[in-house]
């Protein structure tokens, strides 16, 4: 998977993050909910990605980087990737040719699971592997991920209060990037069009 399009700025901070700590930012993008340090040091051993030079064979060593970004305000208390953060750092992602990795081994490490609806929609505690997965199918272009999870976000009262705005203007308009959309499929980018038109008017 390839992505050509200049990247739109961070905080400037992001910048001046080592390889790993971006890379760890990036990574809590994909996973979308990180749940604990113990997760992610899993997923990160399993996309294959390079350690900086020290013992990290427990969630505690990769702690200061954690609060390091934590700091710089790119995760929140619970080692989430901050909202405003999320789409661009998953993207940077794709531009450094580390996404397909990432996405295997948060999928080994977390895999989807049969979602049961009920009375009100979906649990909330599966609203974030439903989010999750329907952001990977939008950036992996798997039109089926997309179209199992949309419904099951829209129908749920508890996923509307996950996510307080439309999954495709989320994933696709924050930031909008023109060549990047022009890459989806066109029916995916017809569904976020509709999204996105409406929601200006």
């Amino acid at each position: 998977m390839t992505y050509n399009k200049h990247q739109k700025t961070f905080d400037p901070k992001y910048e001046h993050l080592s390889s790993f700590e971006q890379h760890l930012v990036q990574l809590c993008s994909v996973m979308y909910e990180t749940r604990n340090r113990t997760t992610l040091l899993k997923c990160y051993k399993k996309t294959g990605l390079p350690f900086p030079k020290g013992q990290f064979t427990q969630a505690k060593h990769i702690t200061s980087h954690i609060k390091r970004l934590q700091e710089c305000n790119f995760l929140d208390e619970k080692f989430n990737c901050r909202p405003e953060f999320m789409e661009l750092a998953t993207r940077r992602a794709i531009h450094d040719g580390h996404y397909d990795l990432m996405v295997k081994a948060v999928l080994q490490e977390m895999p989807s699971k049969k979602i049961s609806r009920g009375y009100y929609g979906v649990d909330s505690r599966d609203c974030p592997f439903l989010m999750r997965d329907f952001r990977i199918g939008i950036y992996a272009h798997h039109e089926e991920m997309v179209r199992e999870n949309y419904p099951l976000i829209m129908e749920s009262r508890s996923c509307q209060i996950l996510v307080p705005v439309n999954p495709f203007l989320q994933v696709c308009n924050e930031p909008f990037d023109g060549k990047w959309f022009m890459g989806l499929s066109l029916k995916v980018r017809i569904q976020a069009l509709n999204v996105i038109l409406s929601h200006q008017m």
